[in-house]
């Protein structure tokens, strides 16, 4: 069953309301004035802005590692994903959690408050390289390591191993091997 934006909403609509805020979604700016503070949308909407905000959502970045379309590589971004994600960890042992930055550390805790282990893979130096310098992200990691995360830093996945669709092992450029019975990227 799909689930709906309204099914994952943080928000009421009705905070929007109470905040002055005009809440459009599903709508694309086609053009924009920032000098009169208007705009017109995809649906033929003219609008006066005093304050703009785009989200504009994300896409998951999947690196082009062999035994990447095995079906037990997952991305941490829909309600769909969520669901798969808790259904995979009731029968997981290990999860390797590929990218050190926010969205990793939330799914790789997550994945923690299952009872899974977690080894966060990391190409960059340090974790939340975009956010922390060396020393703040060396304090953060020993907290999440105390929660029994484990890191491998400097380094990325270079292949999957995989057996019946499934993987098995996450190969890194360093050389090293781990166990996996779930990736999330």
């Amino acid at each position: 069953e799909e689930k709906s934006s309204d099914d994952i909403k943080l928000i009421d609509d009705s905070w929007y309301a109470e905040n002055n805020i005009r809440l459009s979604l599903n709508e694309k700016v086609i053009s924009l004035d920032a000098e009169k503070r208007t705009l017109l949308s995809d649906k033929g909407i003219a609008r006066e802005y005093d304050m703009l905000v785009f989200a504009t959502g994300s896409v998951p970045f999947f690196p082009r590692v062999e035994g990447m379309d095995a079906e037990n590589v997952l991305a941490f971004r829909t309600q769909h994903d969520l669901e798969k994600i808790q259904r995979l960890a009731q029968t997981s042992k290990h999860a390797v959690v590929i990218g050190g930055g926010r969205l990793g550390l939330e799914a790789a805790s997550g994945l923690r408050k299952l009872q899974v282990g977690v080894t966060v893979v990391n190409r960059e130096p340090w974790i939340m390289q975009r956010q922390l310098d060396a020393t703040a992200a060396g304090l953060l990691q020993n907290l999440l390591q105390d929660q029994g995360m484990a890191f491998r830093s400097g380094t990325t996945a270079s292949r999957f191993s995989v057996e019946e669709n499934s993987v098995v092992a996450v190969e890194l450029d360093s050389g090293e091997s781990l166990a996996a019975d779930m990736v999330l990227v």
